[in-house]
């Protein structure tokens, strides 16, 4: 397979991986804390933080050229020198990555809160 075509539309690492790092989900987890000076967070408190970095997160991505745009220049052009390809994947990889901590903070959201 083409190292160009690796990274598709939607997928948030390489070889189709759709788990969430366990590390970012411990982060999530800890958020509360480091903002308020080391209290347990409560519910109210937590839901309140993963909805405003769920926000967050979104605008970031609303800013970024998007990931449609990189895999059709990708797809049109199967062999791209390795200069091209670096280019795009340096424009998707901050991308990706705030997706999955969108998703991360969506599965915290929904199985982990209680």
């Amino acid at each position: 397979m083409n190292p160009c075509l690796k990274l598709e539309a939607g997928k948030l690492s390489n070889d189709g991986d759709m788990s969430v790092d366990g590390a970012i989900i411990a982060t999530t987890r800890t958020l509360p804390i480091w903002s308020d000076g080391d209290l347990p967070p409560t519910p109210s408190l937590e839901r309140k933080v993963v909805k405003e970095l769920k926000e967050e997160c979104h605008q970031m991505l609303a800013e970024f050229p998007t990931t449609d745009e990189d895999q059709k220049i990708l797809d049109l052009m199967p062999e791209c020198s390795r200069t091209l390809e670096a280019s795009i994947k340096y424009r998707l990889h901050p991308k990706l990555l705030i997706e999955k901590v969108i998703q991360a903070l969506e599965i915290y959201q929904d199985r982990i809160m209680f």
